[in-house]
């Protein structure tokens, strides 16, 4: 009988690793890219045998070498050698070879996460299952996810589809024992589940109004209030776009239990007040900035201060769309810059997936471009290995009569 230690553990959500006792593999340290993809696949699709010609169209898609078959041996054997000599105490190979296909040694008694997963969400979902016992194995997979699917293997096509799959599976997870959670009034236990998916699923906006609801449920309204207004300055700062109106009808709903709390102005105004002043520019969500630029247009016939407001875009070399992937990390440089190279009394916000609206204050329209040039430069050495450019338009803020 295999005791527990001779038990091979495999984590493929949120890193790749095997252990076994003491004995641990992981891709942590560095990457053999195509020894790793095999090994993941091979385990992944351990109860079938995978012919040499689905290995080699998964490794080399593109690959037009003369002897194929030679280089799938030689990546077996170095996968083979990896697993060993991370296992020395393993006599049995992990990777066999019948018939032209190759398969992971099920002889290896593996204990799998996302088999662990997918089983306690199936069982949690069956149809005799009592409702106590189904939040135990949701709230089960919960534990057991730690992030994605091979979170270093996203560039892999097969991975693509799987990695939805278990997050959709996780998603389902979180909202049924939420609502398990919350008709018991284990409130607790409902925020800190939505704490996790909130923090493995960035993005997922179900997931932040779970959080809201489980705060809220709790009592604590505070705390509810703060993770709303994270989520909307988040999805506009990220992403330049508006959260869901199921997530903005939260606010009201806030705001309503709350009514009846008794605040003196000292409580009103260091709820107000900035407890960590972030050097350089205020960055804000359209929506404030819109509201700032309103009241500063309104406020410059009586101060005789001018201000002056800049659109900020970026493209291509051909004056087209980026690339999503190079929209991110260009627009990340591009609000780094901005927001530490103005002063704190300017203004910035992302008014599209491309684009930042800036207000700027005490300047003439050349003192402007001379700013936004000395901008410029400093954006183009942070973002020289990206090709893309960046344009702007400047024009003065009218001032309401």
């Amino acid at each position: 009988m295999e005791s527990e230690n001779d038990c091979y553990r495999i984590q493929l959500l949120g890193e790749f690793s095997v252990t076994q006792g003491e004995e641990c593999l992981s891709d942590a340290a560095g990457r053999m890219q195509q020894v790793w993809n095999l090994i993941e696949y091979l385990i992944v699709n351990r109860h079938k045998t995978i012919p040499q010609g689905i290995l080699l169209e998964m490794l080399w898609p593109d690959d037009r070498s003369e002897n194929p078959a030679n280089a799938l041996k030689n990546l077996v054997y170095r996968a083979r050698t990896l697993l060993s000599k991370a296992m020395p105490g393993e006599e049995r190979p992990f990777i066999i070879f019948r018939r032209n296909t190759y398969a992971w040694n099920n002889d290896l008694p593996c204990e799998i996460d996302i088999e662990q997963v997918e089983q306690a969400w199936r069982e949690a979902g069956s149809d005799n299952m009592e409702e106590e016992e189904s939040l135990e194995r949701y709230l089960r997979a919960i534990g057991l996810y730690q992030g994605e699917f091979l979170p270093k293997s996203l560039a892999e096509e097969w991975t693509m589809s799987l990695r939805t799959y278990y997050s959709s599976i996780f998603t389902d997870c979180i909202v049924r024992a939420f609502e398990l959670l919350v008709q018991r009034e284990r409130f607790g236990e409902a925020v800190v589940i939505c704490e996790k998916a909130v923090s493995l699923e960035k993005y997922s906006e179900k997931m932040h109004e779970l959080l809201i609801r489980a705060y809220m449920a709790k009592g604590d309204h505070a705390a509810a209030l703060k993770h709303y207004y994270y989520t909307v300055d988040m999805f506009y700062a990220d992403m330049g776009v508006k959260v869901s109106s199921q997530i903005t009808d939260l606010y009201n709903e806030i705001t309503k239990s709350i009514s009846n709390i008794e605040a003196d102005l000292g409580m009103i105004e260091s709820q107000l007040h900035e407890t960590e002043v972030a050097p350089g520019a205020y960055f804000c969500t359209y929506e404030i900035f819109r509201n700032i630029y309103r009241i500063q247009s309104r406020y410059m016939l009586r101060s005789g201060q001018s201000f002056m407001v800049a659109l900020i875009s970026i493209s291509d070399e051909q004056d087209n769309l980026p690339e999503q992937a190079v929209i991110t990390e260009a627009m990340g440089y591009l609000k780094s810059t901005l927001v530490h190279a103005l002063r704190k009394s300017d203004v910035v916000s992302r008014f599209s997936p491309t684009q930042y609206v800036l207000l700027l204050g005490s300047l003439t329209y050349e003192n402007g471009q001379m700013v936004l040039g000395r901008i410029f430069d400093r954006f183009k050495r942070r973002s020289k290995a990206l090709s893309i450019k960046v344009h702007y338009n400047l024009l003065p803020v009218k001032p309401t009569m």
